[in-house]
């Protein structure tokens, strides 16, 4: 794989993902998205196959990607064997030198694929393919997506350990998510003005899917107790999801709707400008298996208010302004965003520097010395 100049030569990977964007946003889907296009980037020749029935073409081309998504579907009960023969046939087409599923199950399904076509696959797991596993996935899926692959990766290392005690293997690396930052520019300027305008005294800011998972409720009901000591300050909530009329009611209830606003419809770009002009991150979340939101946050000189749970434990910087509460309790939620603010001076230099080790171009580079050390044992 290691060309005599010390370039690495170029493969060809199939990833298979169960989402993609633009039908989801969430972490997995984002994170191939990033890893296909930077590998793309360097000369590897990949294809994505998406599980899922979207609304997307079947076959396009991005950012020098070619996707391809599963547009067929058999009787009820047979989901997993149409997705393990639409694999075969994919693979078959295109020939890949190594297959890797982005979640235990994709994984489980290349590793069977792999093996009847003679090619080493490689399970990546993500987190909530694991923590929320039922007793028969982690018996079948996980056990044997792990045991079966060529290689196994994980997120975490709280994620590694959980696979090593259901499979028994003990090599598992961790390669965590990574984070690309990239500002609209105009946006950022109208927010500024906004801000200006308002007089706010301090922005908190959360981003994620308006899901009960992520505790969106949890940090509005720690709110009024925040503005009891700061008043003037805003809370601004970026998502969409299925909760989004409650958490609205939950506001009224709570006769805060004047300094709580929701943010919809954002882009990725508009989203990096809404963190460029806050003053605070929360991520409430009852469970976060990674939490890239936190790192593009830190990436852009926030301090961090993040619930003690899996990803944000393991995503806390040496040093700098990360602050943890425990998960559910809006009490201490309120307690732990209130010294925030108070340490609030200026931007933290030193989460901006801890994110700068989750970039796609430092991570893309431990993924090819995986793909290498796979390709060496065959």
């Amino acid at each position: 794989m290691i060309r005599k100049s010390g370039k690495k030569n170029p493969l060809k990977i199939l990833i298979i993902v169960n989402e993609f964007p633009p039908d989801v946003v969430a972490g997995t889907a984002m994170s191939t998205s990033r890893l296909s296009k930077h590998l793309a980037r360097r000369g590897h020749k990949i294809c994505v196959l998406v599980t899922s029935r979207v609304l997307s073409p079947q076959t396009e081309f991005w950012e020098g990607v070619e996707l391809r998504r599963l547009s067929w579907r058999g009787p009820k009960g047979t989901g997993w064997l149409i997705r393990l023969l639409y694999i075969l046939k994919e693979c078959r087409k295109f020939h890949p030198d190594i297959i890797q599923g982005q979640a235990v199950s994709c994984g489980f399904l290349g590793a069977i694929v792999g093996y009847l076509l003679h090619i080493p696959s490689i399970t990546y797991a993500q987190g909530y393919d694991v923590y929320q596993a039922k007793v028969w996935q982690r018996r079948t899926e996980i056990r044997w997506g792990c045991r079966w692959a060529s290689a196994v990766a994980a997120v975490t290392k709280d994620l590694s350990r959980r696979l090593s005690e259901i499979s028994g293997r003990k090599d598992i690396q961790v390669l965590p998510h990574g984070i690309e930052i990239a500002l609209d520019a105009n946006f950022q300027e109208i927010l500024k003005l906004k801000r200006t305008q308002l007089q706010e005294e301090v922005v908190i800011l959360n981003v994620g899917r308006l899901e009960y998972v992520k505790g969106q409720d949890i940090l509005l009901s720690a709110w009024p107790s925040v503005l009891d000591q700061f008043p003037k300050a805003r809370l601004w909530l970026v998502g969409e999801g299925s909760k989004l009329a409650s958490l609205k009611r939950q506001a009224e209830d709570l006769k805060v709707t004047e300094s709580v606003k929701f943010w919809r419809g954002m882009t990725p770009q508009k989203v990096a400008a809404i963190m460029s002009v806050a003053d605070l991150f929360v991520l409430p979340s009852r469970s976060e298996p990674f939490g890239i939101v936190i790192l593009e946050a830190m990436a852009q000189g926030l301090p961090v208010v993040a619930a003690k749970v899996n990803g944000p434990l393991e995503l806390s910087p040496p040093s700098g302004k990360y602050y943890l509460a425990k998960p559910d309790n809006p009490s201490e939620l309120s307690n732990v965003i209130v010294k925030g603010i108070q340490d609030l001076a200026k931007p933290s230099d030193s989460n901006r520097d801890w994110a700068r080790n989750f970039y796609w171009d430092k991570l893309t580079d431990r993924f090819e010395n995986l793909y290498e050390n796979v390709l060496l044992k065959i």
